[in-house]
């Protein structure tokens, strides 16, 4: 993840430490700026449509939904 953070960096901002103009597309997304830079590009590869989906899934806290009567048997079948 790193190296990641190091690319969007290098990429979004220049030497000045002004905004590049994909900074700024970056910047108008309210995501971590790896996840931002990812979107932007995924058009250039035609995956947009996948990458939203996987930035979703890995943006949100916690994607099982456990209805409070089956709490147990639910938290059973996770540890499977």
């Amino acid at each position: 993840m790193c190296v990641c953070v190091c690319v969007c960096v290098c990429v979004c901002v220049c030497s000045t430490g002004a905004l590049t103009k994909i900074g700024e597309r970056m910047a108008a997304f309210p995501l971590a700026p790896v996840f931002a830079y990812t979107v932007l590009r995924a058009k250039e590869f035609g995956c947009t449509l996948e990458i939203v989906t996987l930035v979703a899934l890995l943006s949100a806290d916690n994607v099982f939904y456990t209805p409070r009567e089956d709490r147990v048997k639910a938290g059973r079948a996770r540890r499977k």
